[in-house]
C-alpha cells in the first residue's frame, strides 16, 4: 500500500474520530519515525538516498501520492524505496559531484552551490525536514531550488504554522524538528539516529497523560489547592560520569584556579562562553567552550579590573557568531563553531566606556552601548517619570561613514545594561537600570533609529540584580526576556512589544538556572510550582504541578521546566510551563554553584562556578515498577 491508499483510509477514520488533529498528529509521528528508522539503517551502511521526496501534486497531507515510502502489510510498517540515486557516504566525509541530482525544492543548499558540489548524508536529513514540514503545515516549504537559496539569503523565518488542536508535545516538537533538519549548515543538522532516538522517546512519553496545571486564584489557600499529578513517570537525568576536569586551556593562557561570574549559551546550545577571574583577583578570562564536550576552544585573558570593567560577551541570535570586548574601544567577532577571528572593530564614536555589546545574525554588524562621561558639577538626571523621559537617558545614534555596520547607543547614568538584536537585525533591544530601583528599556528600529517601544520606569527593588544576558524570545522577534535574582527568588521578565506596558513575570521561590534553545526556554529549579504575575488582579497567581513520587526513592531531585517561546507573548503570562524531567541531584554541587546549562540530545551539560563540566544523561533503562522513573 502506498501513502495515497493509506491516506484515504486515514481520512475515513477522521470522519468518525472526534479528535481529528490528534489522530492526524499521531499518523504524522508514525510516518516520520519509520522514515527516520529507514534512514538510520541506510546511513548506518554508509549510503545516501539523495532523492527522498513526495511527488508532484497538491501540497497537503493528502499530497503524498508516490513518496518513495511504501507500507508493508506483513511487517505493518513504512519502508523507504526508490534507490535510483543512492550513493556512498557518511556524515563525517564529504563527496563531490558535478550534477545537482534530486528533486527541486527538496535538494539541500549544499547541492545548489556553483562549481564543485560537496555533500554528505545530511542531504537526506534536509529532505526529511521538507517532508515533515509538508505533513505538518500542508504546503511545501520551498517551491523550487531558487526559493531555498532566497530564503537563506533573506534570513527570514519559515513560518511553521502548527494546527492549534495538535497535542501540546507535537505543537512544540514538530517546529523544533523542522528547524533542526532545515539548517543551512549540514553540520548543524542532526543525524538520522539522533532523530530516531528523540522521536521514539517522545512516543514513549507521549503515551502518558499530559501535565495539567491547577490554577489557584486564592493564594491564601495555596496549600489546600488540589494537586495535579503525573500519572506516568517523568524522564530522569542522572550523572553517570564523574565531573569533568577543565581541559587544558589554549596555548599562552595562564593555568590558574578560576571563578565564573558570567555565562552565556548560544541558542543552538552548542557553545558556551564564560567570564571568570582567578582566585587571587589578578587576571580575568573570557573562554569559549564546546558546550557538549567541555573543551575550551578559545580564550583570552586580561588584568583584573572588576566585574564590569568590560562589556559582557555575546552570541548572535542564531548562535553562529561570538562577540567579545577586549577593553577600551576594541571589539572582536569570531565564528563560534571554529573559534576563528572574523573581524575587529575599533569604535571611534563617543568618548565614554563601552558597557554592552550585541552582534547581528550575519556576524557583520555590531551594536555598542557607551556610557556618556558626566562632567564634574553637572547635575544628574532625575528619575524618569514616564516613557518620554527615558530618551534623556539613552539614545541610538547614527555612526560615521567609516563604520556603517556599527550601531552606537549612548547612555547616561545607566547600569546593568544588556543589548540584543532580533533575528533579522532590524530591531535592537536594551534593558538596564537607572539609579537603584528604576528599570529602563527601549527597542529601536535600526534603520530609522526610532524607538518602537519604551519600557516605562518602575520602582523595582530587584531590577539591578540581573543574572542573565538579554535574550530574544524563541519563535518570535518582537519579545525579549531576562532573568534576575532577589534573595531566594528567581524571576523571569518578558517584554513583548505589543504589550510592553504589562511585561510578563514568572517567579520561582528558589534559585534558578535559565537557558534558551530554539524554539523554547528551559529553567532548572528546586520546585514543582511557579507563580505568574496576574495583571488584572495585581498579584502572583500560583501554578502547581505535583509529580508522582515513589515512597521508597530517597533520591534528591531538581526539576527541568520548559515553555514554548510563543507562549511568552500572551497577555497575563504563560501557563504552558511544564516539567519535562527530574534531575537526580545526589552527589552534586549546590544549585547556586551552577552557572549555566546546555541541552543536548541525551541530556544536559552544566558548568559550575569553578569551570567544571557536569554531564547528565537521560536514564532509559531502570528497574520496572519504579514510579516516578522512566
Amino acid at each position: 500500500m502506498n501513502l495515497d491508499e493509506y491516506n484515504k483510509s486515514v481520512r475515513t477514520a477522521f470522519l468518525v474520530h472526534e479528535s481529528v488533529s490528534s489522530l492526524r498528529s499521531e499518523q504524522i509521528w508514525d510516518i516520520i519515525i519509520q522514515i527516520a528508522d529507514a534512514l538510520a539503517f541506510i546511513h548506518g551502511h554508509h549510503e545516501i538516498h539523495r532523492d527522498l521526496k513526495p511527488q508532484n501534486g497538491p501540497c497537503s497531507f493528502e499530497a503524498f501520492l508516490t513518496l518513495p515510502v511504501l507500507y508493508s502489510r506483513i511487517d505493518k510498517m513504512w519502508k523507504v524505496a526508490d534507490f535510483g540515486l543512492t550513493s556512498e557516504g557518511t556524515s563525517n566525509s564529504l563527496h563531490n559531484t558535478e550534477y545537482c541530482r534530486g528533486t527541486p525544492g527538496y535538494r539541500a543548499p549544499e547541492l545548489l552551490q556553483d562549481g564543485e558540489i560537496l555533500y554528505n548524508n545530511k542531504v537526506d536529513i534536509w529532505a526529511l525536514g521538507c517532508i515533515l514540514y509538508e505533513l505538518v503545515v500542508g504546503a511545501k516549504p520551498f517551491v523550487s531550488d531558487l526559493s531555498v537559496l532566497q530564503h537563506y539569503q533573506s534570513g527570514s523565518s519559515l513560518g511553521i504554522k502548527v494546527d492549534e488542536t495538535f497535542d501540546a508535545d507535537s505543537t512544540l516538537l514538530f517546529p523544533k524538528a523542522i528547524f533542526e533538519m532545515l539548517q543551512y549548515d549540514p553540520v548543524a543538522r542532526p543525524t538520522a539516529s539522533t532523530l530516531l532516538d528523540n522521536w521514539s522517546m517522545h512516543r514513549q512519553v507521549n503515551n502518558t497523560k499530559p501535565l495539567v496545571l491547577i490554577h489557584n486564584d486564592n493564594p491564601a489557600t495555596t496549600s489546600e489547592a488540589p494537586s495535579a499529578k503525573i500519572s506516568e513517570p517523568l524522564p530522569i537525568f542522572r550523572k553517570f560520569l564523574e565531573t569533568r576536569e577543565t581541559p587544558p586551556p589554549p596555548p599562552g593562557i595562564d593555568e590558574r584556579e578560576w571563578i565564573v561570574f558570567f555565562t552565556i549559551v548560544n541558542t543552538s546550545n552548542t557553545r558556551m562562553a564564560t567570564e571568570s577571574c582567578d582566585v587571587d583577583h589578578e587576571l580575568s578570562r573570557v573562554t569559549l567552550w564546546d558546550a557538549w564536550s567541555g573543551q575550551a576552544l578559545w580564550a583570552v585573558q586580561f588584568p583584573w579590573a572588576g566585574v564590569r570593567s568590560r562589556a559582557n560577551s555575546t552570541f548572535s541570535s542564531d548562535g553562529e557568531y561570538f562577540g567579545v570586548h577586549h577593553g577600551d574601544k576594541t571589539l572582536e567577532i569570531l565564528n563560534a563553531k571554529t573559534a576563528t577571528s572574523l573581524t575587529q572593530f575599533d569604535v571611534k564614536f563617543g568618548d565614554g566606556r563601552i558597557t554592552a555589546i550585541a552582534i547581528t545574525r550575519n556576524g557583520k554588524g555590531m551594536a555598542v552601548a557607551i556610557a556618556e562621561t558626566v562632567q564634574q558639577g553637572v547635575l544628574e538626571p532625575s528619575a524618569p517619570a514616564g516613557p518620554r523621559d527615558v530618551a534623556s537617558l539613552v539614545t541610538l545614534n547614527d555612526t560615521d561613514q567609516h563604520q556603517p555596520n556599527l550601531d552606537v547607543v549612548q547612555t547616561r547614568r545607566l547600569s546593568h545594561i544588556s543589548l540584543a538584536y532580533d533575528p533579522r537585525g532590524r530591531r535592537l533591544f536594551l534593558l538596564g537600570c537607572h539609579g537603584e530601583y528604576q528599570r529602563v528599556g527601549v527597542c529601536w528600529d535600526t534603520i530609522t533609529k526610532s524607538a518602537l517601544m519604551t519600557i516605562p520606569p518602575s520602582q523595582d527593588p530587584v531590577a539591578n540584580n540581573w543574572i542573565s544576558p538579554l535574550y530574544n524570545t524563541p519563535s518570535t522577534d518582537i519579545t525579549f526576556l531576562r532573568g534576575l535574582q532577589s534573595g531566594g527568588t528567581f524571576q523571569l521578565l518578558v517584554f513583548p512589544i505589543l504589550n510592553v506596558m504589562n511585561p510578563t513575570a514568572i517567579q520561582f521561590h528558589s534559585y534558578g538556572i535559565f537557558g534558551v534553545k530554539h524554539p523554547y526556554i528551559l529553567i532548572l529549579t528546586n520546585e514543582e510550582m511557579f507563580d505568574v504575575w496576574d495583571i488584572t488582579l495585581s498579584r502572583w497567581r500560583p501554578q502547581h504541578i505535583h509529580t508522582v513520587k515513589d515512597p521508597s526513592d530517597t533520591t534528591s531531585y531538581k526539576y527541568l521546566w520548559k515553555c514554548d517561546g510563543k507562549a511568552l507573548d500572551k497577555v497575563g503570562g504563560p501557563t504552558e510551563f511544564s516539567i519535562i524531567a527530574k534531575i537526580a541531584w545526589d552527589n552534586m554541587p549546590p544549585l547556586r554553584e551552577i552557572r549555566g546549562l546546555a541541552e543536548k540530545d541525551d541530556g544536559l551539560t552544566l558548568i559550575t562556578e569553578d569551570e567544571k563540566f557536569i554531564v547528565l544523561h537521560n536514564c532509559v533503562s531502570i528497574p520496572a515498577g519504579r514510579e516516578g522513573r522512566m
